[in-house]
């Protein structure tokens, strides 16, 4: 995989995270991560590891079979299932899950297969996962607001009652403090199944990388535009593995977002560059040329825009023939969208009209058309 200017080191997640299983599958995962991201990936899979769940698959058996290629279909049921754990305690497994399909060998049908079911992980993440920066948590925040809130509203009412009634002011403030605490729990809650729902993205965005499927581009492009730099760091990187593979036929077939994703990642790139002089021209080239393949007229005015920041050189004439490339798209794309148009009105018109004879014959009796021969 491509890496950054940061220290780089070979991420093989070290060593087998149970040793009497044997399995090399973690060697296999020799991907020149940078280091700061292989550190991160180990914390991750080793303490997956470790909180796995005695009950449900043995992920050491399936680790075997998916590393060497003999895993059943109903051990690739049982990961992709496991993919979209519906309780907290599930989530050790599924992230186990998610790394393993990367390790796999697999069949081509499968890879595509694990590929769609990584990119809606990656996408939308557990569907019970509570969010740190969506409105979850903020609905959480105002929920426990509101219930410290209620009490203190109770507590004010009551306070007049005080001296009369000591014992029901007592449970009152008891059942306030009891809100706070539930609220606040609440809360920790939420931001710690945020953060493993954090995790098991990431570990998603990594094993897209590993499968080799370019349908991912798409999900990968989403999400290396995200805030969270761990993620964002690794989805570019998976992607950047893929590009590559893009051709021609792939056009059109990647999400509608694609393109105006790998077109902000463009601009982001070169706004870098241009701002803390990073060197970051082989990223820029491998967008470029992903354009070529699959860009669409959005894209012209992105490579122009980028195009002026670039001097004469390698960028400037690649970003140059992409232009033509696209044009030439693009003038396709408009006279397809002429012959769409033209057939639609001629389908706009009556019936009659397109059903008129030419000539105008004066009626025939049905005596006259049944006479005999002479």
């Amino acid at each position: 995989m491509h890496g950054s200017d940061e220290q780089k080191g070979q991420s093989s997640v070290g060593p087998d995270p149970n040793p009497h299983t044997g399995s090399k599958a973690l060697k296999a995962l020799a991907a020149d991560l940078p280091l700061k991201l292989d550190l991160y990936l180990r914390k991750i899979i080793y303490t997956a590891f470790k909180r796995c769940p005695s009950s449900g698959p043995d992920v050491n058996r399936m680790l075997k079979a998916f590393s060497n290629g003999s895993y059943s279909d109903a051990d690739l049921a049982e990961t992709l299932a496991a993919l979209q754990p519906h309780d907290p305690p599930s989530m050790a497994r599924a992230k186990v899950c998610a790394w393993m399909l990367g390790v796999s060998v697999m069949q081509p049908e499968d890879s595509n297969s694990a590929a769609l079911a990584l990119g809606e992980l990656l996408l939308r993440g557990p569907k019970f996962a509570l969010r740190a920066d969506g409105a979850g948590l903020r609905s959480t925040f105002f929920r426990a607001g509101l219930s410290a809130g209620a009490a203190v509203v109770v507590l004010a009412a009551v306070s007049v009652l005080v001296v009369e009634y000591p014992v029901l002011f007592s449970l009152i403030l008891g059942i306030g403090d009891f809100a706070v605490v539930v609220a606040c729990l609440l809360v920790m809650l939420r931001l710690q199944y945020a953060g493993a729902a954090r995790e098991l993205r990431f570990v998603a965005a990594h094993a897209l990388g590993r499968l080799g499927s370019v349908t991912a581009i798409g999900d990968l492009s989403a999400a290396s535009l995200e805030p969270d730099s761990n993620l964002s760091a690794m989805a570019l990187i998976s992607m950047r593995v893929l590009l590559p593979r893009l051709t021609a036929d792939s056009y059109g077939r990647l999400g509608s977002q694609t393109v105006p994703n790998i077109c902000k990642l463009l601009a982001r790139s070169v706004a870098r560059a241009r701002g803390r002089q990073e060197n970051i021209h082989d990223l820029q080239l491998e967008l470029l040329l992903a354009l070529e393949q699959i860009g669409d007229s959005r894209a012209v005015g992105p490579i122009r825009q980028a195009a002026n920041h670039w001097p004469q050189g390698h960028l400037s004439d690649a970003a140059n023939r992409v232009l033509v490339v696209l044009r030439e798209r693009q003038r396709l794309e408009t006279e397809r969208e002429v012959l769409l148009r033209a057939a639609t009105d001629s389908y706009a018109t009556g019936s009659a009209d397109l059903l008129r004879a030419a000539i105008v014959q004066p009626e025939l009796r049905p005596e006259q058309l049944l006479r005999p021969m002479e």
